[in-house]
């Protein structure tokens, strides 16, 4: 599967997850930490193309970009769910 896709689908599967938990009335701090991680995620799905093009040196720039966003969703995790 494309690897583009594959964040587009985690993207969408997130932006699922949040509403659900909506729909469940659940935290509202939930919810928008997973509205914030399916944004993150199409995001990181829209500048994989991008970083395609550049080569060897944008694989190095989307990998580097990916763990500061992995890292940005960790901290996400101690603010929204304490």
């Amino acid at each position: 599967m494309n690897k583009q896709l594959t964040w587009f689908l985690v993207a969408i599967i997130w932006a699922m997850v949040a509403v659900i938990n909506s729909v469940q009335h659940r935290s509202p701090y939930l919810v928008t930490y997973n509205v914030l991680a399916a944004i993150l995620f199409a995001a990181l799905g829209l500048l994989q193309p991008y970083c395609r093009k550049r080569g060897s040196e944008g694989k190095k720039m989307f990998n580097r970009i990916a763990l500061i966003a992995t890292g940005l969703l960790l901290l996400l995790v101690g603010l929204f769910l304490r």
